[in-house]
């Protein structure tokens, strides 16, 4: 067993700045090797600079805040030959106790011949073993209270590269930045709050103008504006690079929750971020005023040099229509009741190909009851489907009852839980999402607004999907055994047997069955064997299916 002491971070996330604080994020210790085995151990203990902190809790920690360490929490080893990548291991997980500023950190030995080590937190790093570098995405950060700072333990990166010999010691600086929001006078309209996005107009070290942004969601319930509700507090850990704003651009923050409200302000000199700061942000409703809008977000990288977003080729805008294109240009707006077609607005040159660019539609027509945009996704026009790699918020309110083949063939990665909750009058979602092949995972309410829907056959097929969520379907009280069976019958069938759920149970057999029955059944509680249920069917299928 090989053991180190080495530098510490906190992971129970105290945050304690207010401003534009700034702090070293480092932490020094030593190290003491023992002998060589299949485990190495490393001993993680706090520095004794008072000043030092990861994370912060505003007004409980103070300036004399303590790293801790809580169980869970793991590190990324990794071995290097100069330049060069020679091994990693991603499980060194703490042993200790909770709330301790040392203890032990145990995963799988490293013996690849190299020259230094370098050590990351969190684990969850992905590793170029090419490049021998690692990224971490700050994406998917979830607050679960006003004011709280729990989902930023996942998101600080810490790492200490080029250590030669662990018995020196070495420190672990933090590479990105968090900032604070302050947010008061927020309209009661915006209710509850489903998240925050916050947008910068950048420009790149080559010049390449660009809108970054990130975005903060909110757990079910956590924060609810009202007459009595108006403030809020926030917090987004970001790279400093990709959320710098450029000289004379805009700072923008955006609240969505049962409506949109928008502030922003331009920044004429611009704003530059430092790896290892804290920031704040106040927005009071005055100096930044809150207005309220009907926005949606997707993400492009354009192949060739244009894109079209896939409105259908005719028809009409429904409501006065804003695009800004992610990439520094002017927006483009479209009034109310303008033609569609091939030639429209609604295309885009870009001065970079391979690039992700960030889209915002906004609409005029802010009430979601109403249609809001044309139709969204059936057309391939000018091959938008392998271009349009994520939508990041719900669609605004097409006006639609039938999804089906909606985003057939799209070159999809991520959609939002909530992707069509503006429509709920959808009923048909057959085909939907057939052959997205960069799909590997759907969140469970993905169709939570969606009790009207009875169609989902083949929704899934050739996606790629690893997993279906147990919950997927508990909103769709209408659907029909044969169109649920259609939707997931290409994923189950991956497996022979229901294993130790329902031994002897064969797939091919049960859904033969199953199948020659439900034409006259509505639901599986008379149709399918053993009484089953769809979302005992499901919970059932879920775990065998991840393997």
């Amino acid at each position: 067993m090989k053991q180190i002491c080495a530098v510490s971070l906190t992971l129970a996330l105290a945050v304690v700045a207010s401003g534009c604080n700034t702090d070293d994020l480092s932490d020094a210790g030593h190290t003491f090797p023992d002998k060589p085995a299949e485990k190495m151990t490393i001993h993680a203990t706090t520095g004794q600079q008072s000043g030092t902190r990861v994370a912060y809790e505003d007004g409980a920690a103070g300036m004399n805040g303590k790293l801790t360490w809580q169980k869970g929490d793991r590190l990324t080893v990794m071995r290097m030959n100069g330049s060069d990548y020679v091994a990693h291991a991603d499980d060194y997980e703490y042993g200790g106790t909770d709330g301790a500023t040392s203890g032990p950190f145990t995963g799988t030995a490293i013996t690849g011949a190299g020259n230094s080590w370098t050590i990351y937190y969190p684990h969850t790093v992905a590793v170029n073993t090419y490049y021998a570098t690692v990224t971490l995405p700050m994406t998917g950060q979830t607050q679960t209270a006003d004011g709280n700072t729990d989902h930023l333990r996942n998101y600080l990166l810490l790492s200490s590269t080029g250590i030669k010999d662990l018995d020196a010691g070495f420190d672990l600086e933090m590479q990105n930045s968090i900032m604070k929001f302050e947010f008061s006078n927020v309209p009661a309209e915006v209710g509850e709050l489903t998240r925050l996005v916050w947008a910068a107009e950048t420009e790149t070290d080559s010049h390449i103008r660009c809108t970054h942004y990130l975005m903060l969601n909110f757990a079910p319930g956590a924060v609810t504006f009202d007459t009595d509700k108006h403030t809020l507090t926030a917090y987004l850990a970001f790279m400093p690079e990709e959320m710098k704003v450029k000289t004379g651009g805009k700072f923008t923050v955006m609240l969505m929750g049962d409506k949109t409200y928008l502030a922003e302000t331009t920044i004429d000199g611009g704003k530059t971020y430092a790896a290892g700061m804290r920031y704040t942000a106040v927005v009071d409703g005055t100096s930044m005023k809150w207005e309220e809008k009907a926005v949606m977000i997707f993400t492009v990288r354009p192949v060739g040099d244009q894109f079209n977003i896939p409105f259908p080729e005719s028809g009409t805008t429904p409501a006065e229509l804003t695009v800004d294109w992610g990439d520094g240009t002017t927006p483009t707006t479209v009034a109310s009741g303008t033609a569609l077609s091939s030639k429209d607005a609604f295309c885009h040159s870009y001065p970079l190909t391979y690039v992700n660019y960030n889209i915002i539609i906004t609409s005029g027509q802010t009430d979601k009851t109403l249609q809001q945009i044309p139709p969204f996704g059936y057309s391939n026009r000018r091959d938008s489907r392998e271009k349009l790699v994520s939508i990041d918020t719900p669609l605004l309110n097409t006006a639609e009852t039938d999804f089906g083949s909606c985003f057939s063939y799209y070159a999809l990665r991520s959609i939002p839980e909530d992707l069509f909750a503006n429509n709920p009058q959808a009923t048909n979602f057959s085909y939907c999402f057939y052959s997205c092949t960069s799909l590997r995972s759907i969140p469970g309410g993905l169709f939570a607004h969606n009790s009207q829907a009875t169609d989902f056959s083949y929704c899934f097929y050739e996606t790629r999907l690893q997993s279906i969520p147990e919950d997927l379907f508990a909103n769709s009280p209408a659907l029909h055994c044969k169109a649920f069976l259609k939707a997931c019958l290409p994923i189950i069938c991956r497996q022979r047997t229901f294993g130790a759920a329902f031994p002897g149970l064969y797939c091919k057999a049960f859904l033969k069955t199953c199948l020659l029955i439900t034409r006259r059944q509505r639901t599986f509680t008379t149709a399918s064997p053993y009484a089953l249920h769809c979302k005992a069917f499901l919970k059932a299928c879920s775990p065998i299916i991840r393997r």
